[in-house]
């Protein structure tokens, strides 16, 4: 049965920072991830994703690409002789709008969209012998449907992903199907961990055979509910519930670890070791702090006291970095004490952190439409780690991107 067109939409924080000089050394993409080390972002990109010995990433949106760490040299993953690598024809060529990209255990992995599903696609390390795997979620999908991949995570041999699969009912009305999946990439057996009946989910941290996933509850809607006044309003986020729940494999059961509100908690932020960090809100609903969950006895515990509201965040590493007062401050794991991290002021900003060092990108050049900057041209570059903690701004540009 012929599948309605696939759609991927990545969902994620879109934060960019970069780093001069730290009290302590920033930890990039391990190697191996043990049994009880926590997954939360570091292998997470739309644009690209880390190997042992460099970065791979889509040029153009369609053309699979490495840049290895230790020659710094991009390289297109094609070995057709001859090839221009500017159409379908190049072996490097991957189906967007866009592609995923991670790589586990030695292999590249893709998801890419057809009208026949959302495909799995492994490919060796040097993107030849490349063979569909898998179609996700092809067990729910029917006849015109759309399937969303809106998060994942990748840990070991295990890809978990929340997908949703919207399809028109018999009267014509949309519905949404939300599942949490998992995928053994050893065996590629997909199977389905929980489906909320109405509400959405997101991923926060994985394990192996774990998984903590936030799950809401919002209001029913109203005309005025993107109205900020109605949005920010207690009614509204006091309504707007919210759990934190666990996953785990040993007995597939599922555990409520936190049931609150948006007003009182913005969301879990990630998990290391044995505790679970939240970030809250203070009585007045006007600054954040970070409290930890201890994963075994359940105690709850103040690590950072409410400062100043924190526009955004993102884990890189055992740092924590928060977007306070238009500027990211970063804040070390588990002591969340500040530390002595600034931002470059000539605009370079993190992508993803490799295995010796940092993508980086740099807007070149810029239009203003609307009141609003459209970036036309942007740069793509490589800094070594230990460039970095001196301070050394030597970067290697591998990429220019122009966008129309």
């Amino acid at each position: 049965m012929k599948k309605g067109f696939a759609h991927i939409i990545g969902f994620f924080i879109l934060c960019s920072f970069l780093l001069t000089s730290c009290s302590g050394p920033l930890q990039n993409r391990p190697s191996v991830v043990t049994e009880d080390q926590w997954v939360s972002a570091d292998i997470f990109s739309l644009k690209g994703t880390c190997s042992e010995k460099g970065y791979y990433y889509l040029e153009n949106d369609y053309f699979l690409c490495f840049f290895d760490e230790s020659t710094k040299k991009k390289t297109v993953l094609c070995a057709k002789a001859g090839c221009k690598h500017q159409d379908d024809s190049c072996y490097a060529y991957t189906i967007a709008l866009p592609s995923f990209i991670f790589f586990s255990n030695g292999k590249l992995y893709t998801i890419e969209v057809s009208d026949e599903g959302c495909k799995l696609i492994q490919r060796d390390e040097d993107g030849s012998n490349r063979e569909e795997k898998l179609r996700l979620m092809n067990d729910i999908a029917i006849e015109n449907s759309s399937i969303t991949i809106v998060d994942y995570k990748v840990c070991k041999n295990c890809l978990y992903y929340q997908g949703n699969v919207l399809m028109e009912t018999m009267d014509g009305e949309l519905s949404q199907k939300v599942s949490l999946r998992r995928v053994n990439l050893d065996t590629f057996q997909e199977e389905e961990i929980y489906s909320p009946d109405k509400n959405g989910c997101s991923i926060v941290s994985v394990q192996p055979n774990k998984m903590i996933f936030h799950e809401f509850d919002a209001p029913e809607q109203t005309e005025n509910e993107y109205d900020p006044e109605v949005y920010n309003s207690e009614e509204f986020l006091t309504k707007n519930t919210m759990k934190i729940q666990i996953w785990e494999e040993k007995d597939h059961s599922i555990r409520t670890l936190l049931e609150t509100n948006r007003w009182e908690t913005l969301g879990a932020i990630c998990a290391e070791e044995d505790f679970l960090y939240i970030l809250n809100w203070d009585e007045g609903h006007q600054k954040n702090g970070v409290q930890s969950l201890n994963l075994n006895t359940m105690e709850m515990r103040e690590v950072m006291e409410p400062k100043k509201a924190i526009d955004n965040f993102y884990k890189l590493g055992n740092y924590v970095m928060f977007y306070i007062d238009q500027r990211w401050t970063s804040y070390s794991i588990p002591d969340f004490k500040e530390t002595n991290c600034t931002i470059f002021s000539d605009g370079y900003q993190i992508e993803q952190g490799t295995q010796n060092g940092y993508i980086v990108t740099k807007v070149l050049e810029k239009v203003s439409e609307g009141g609003f900057d459209r970036i036309t041209k942007q740069g793509y570059y490589y800094i070594s780690r230990e460039d970095m903690e001196k301070g050394e701004p030597n970067y290697t540009e591998f990429y220019v991107r122009s966008y129309d």
